[in-house]
């Protein structure tokens, strides 16, 4: 279903727009808004930090979902990567309500699990998740590439987060 109205800031100043089922704003070189809502920034430096947010209004301009994501850019030296593992890297979690349960995957596998600020899995020399949710991951290698996951659940054991994080070196 293609999108009315959607909006991209980064700290309240306008990125990119969807106006109507048109881009017409942010649809340049530099960054992109697909049909879908998504947004895609071509440099994705370290200058791409900060804090974005989404708003996706109905026909009626009705706001019908709205998300706060905070970016960082993580820059790994390839010299890091290929040598030793000695390489540490936070793949982080960002909210500010009690986390009652986090499960975190690499490509669709379990990863780890924290309950009630209880580690139950995941927890080890290579890779934990630590009491705010974030996973931090020990001696990166080249085979810990992929698509890492986290689902947030409440006290009712309902969503209320999901967030993906794409690990790669170039």
């Amino acid at each position: 279903m293609p999108l009315s109205d959607v909006e991209w800031k980064r700290e309240e100043q306008l990125l990119a727009r969807i106006n109507r089922g048109r881009c017409d704003c942010g649809c340049g070189n530099t960054s992109q808004l697909f049909s879908n809502g998504s947004l895609w920034l071509s440099h994705g430096g370290k200058e791409e930090e900060g804090r974005y947010s989404v708003t996706v209004y109905n026909a009626t301009g009705i706001v019908i979902h709205k998300v706060d994501i905070t970016l960082w850019i993580i820059e790994i030296p390839a010299e890091q990567v290929l040598g030793p593992g000695n390489t540490s890297v936070l793949l982080p979690l960002d909210l500010e309500s009690q986390l009652i349960q986090v499960n975190w995957r690499k490509d669709e596998q379990p990863m780890g699990e924290i309950f009630r600020g209880i580690c139950i899995t995941g927890c080890n020399e290579t890779y934990s998740i630590l009491l705010n949710g974030s996973f931090l991951l020990r001696c990166v290698q080249r085979e810990d590439e992929g698509r890492y996951s986290a689902e947030v659940y409440d006290e009712h054991n309902i969503l209320i987060h999901q967030t993906e994080i794409l690990l790669y070196f170039y």
